[in-house]
């Protein structure tokens, strides 16, 4: 089974997120201004992976 979507709802109590994976290239870019929870969402996947 693959993860095709990460989704956050309320990260800092303001941002709400859907970060689509590329399923055929099997790479994905997140990119965003500073301060959206692009590491913290990250930290998060590296931190919980069976979640």
């Amino acid at each position: 089974m693959r993860i095709k979507q990460i989704s956050v709802d309320g990260l800092f109590g303001i941002f709400d997120h859907v970060i689509p994976l590329k399923m055929d290239e099997r790479i994905t870019v997140i990119h965003g201004l500073n301060g959206i929870g692009k590491t913290a969402i990250l930290t998060r996947i590296r931190l919980f992976p069976h979640l």
